[in-house]
């Protein structure tokens, strides 16, 4: 009977880490879908003038 108990152990936690990553992955994917890519480049573009005005501040 304990071998039965563990059997089922190692199930429930394979499919609840099954679930879990399905969870993530449809997490992910909705995000992907909302990323702008001009958008996105406007956010590299300030990135690098800022990035730029620090190294002008420092020296």
């Amino acid at each position: 009977m304990i071998a039965s108990v563990k059997m089922l152990a190692k199930y429930i936690a394979r499919r609840i880490a099954k679930h879990a990553k399905e969870v993530h992955d449809a997490k992910v994917a909705k995000q992907l879908k909302r990323i702008n890519p001009a958008g996105l480049l406007k956010l590299t573009e300030i990135k690098k003038q800022r990035k730029s005005i620090a190294g002008n501040l420092l020296l």
